[in-house]
């Protein structure tokens, strides 16, 4: 089973219709970090998860699964 974070995070990113400068810069990252969690190159701590949630209100799981559809 693949991991669902990247594309979830995607998801939401696009849902929003941010790059990924913009969204990062909200919860504080870098573009090129969202690029990496986007790509599955390393996985966002849940701290970053939850910061993630609360600054788009979304349910964390929503960026686990297909929720975002």
């Amino acid at each position: 089973m693949q991991n669902p974070i990247p594309a979830g995070i995607k998801k939401l990113r696009k849902h929003k219709n941010l790059s990924q400068h913009s969204f990062g810069k909200k919860v504080g990252l870098s573009g090129k970090t969202i690029s990496a969690y986007e790509t599955g190159r390393i996985a966002p701590p849940l701290k970053v998860l939850e910061r993630i949630a609360d600054t788009y209100n979304v349910e964390i799981s929503s960026l686990l699964d297909d929720l975002m559809d």
